[in-house]
């Protein structure tokens, strides 16, 4: 069976024996340490990652995804108008 592959704005969808289903993110623009992105890539990009994290996903994975440090990834996803979710994940409880 053969695969095929789309490219979508920061989205790398691939298609499979049960149809489409999203791959990690496609090649996120490599910057060096304290190289700054344009308006235009920060708006395209902080919006790919605000869509994946109300989906669910972590600071930490988007860093995986795209090779991005955390520091960046969470001013891309202020920019985008994020609210934050408590740290810890679902299943955390304080206690005391």
């Amino acid at each position: 069976m053969s695969t095929r592959h789309t490219v979508d704005l920061a989205q790398h969808w691939i298609r499979g024996r049960r149809g489409w289903k999203i791959r990690a993110m496609a090649k996120t623009p490599d910057l060096k340490r304290g190289q700054r992105l344009s308006d235009a890539q920060r708006s395209t990009i902080g919006a790919e990652l605000l869509k994946r994290y109300e989906t669910g996903k972590s600071v930490r994975e988007l860093c995986a995804e795209t090779g991005y440090s955390i520091g960046r990834v969470r001013r891309l996803l202020e920019d985008a108008g994020v609210t934050f979710r408590a740290r810890g994940g679902a299943g955390r409880r304080r206690t005391g």
